[in-house]
């Protein structure tokens, strides 16, 4: 089970990589809104847009990094079980 050592590290490594993107997301503040004369409506609604995306995104984001988590719980667990059930070598 030597593959064992690296996987769940590369795992949690992922993981917080996805987090990390969130948190910088999480981070953008909207822009007041420019100065845009008549086109100020469309440029605040673009404005708008553009910030529910970056949360929609830092959501799935989020999301993703909790499922790499239980993936990486459920490899261990069922490449400890396997191994529980392997006969010991000789002494």
């Amino acid at each position: 089970m030597s593959d064992l050592l690296n996987v769940p590290g590369e795992m949690e490594a992922l993981a917080q990589s996805l987090e990390s993107g969130a948190a910088a997301l999480d981070e953008i503040s909207t822009a007041p809104t420019a100065n845009a004369g008549e086109s100020i409506g469309i440029v605040a609604d673009a404005v708008a847009r553009l910030a529910g995306a970056s949360a929609g995104v830092s959501g799935g984001l989020h999301q993703a990094a909790g499922e790499v988590r239980v993936a990486k719980h459920e490899y261990v667990r069922s490449d400890h079980t396997g191994a529980d059930g392997m006969p010991q070598p000789p002494r």
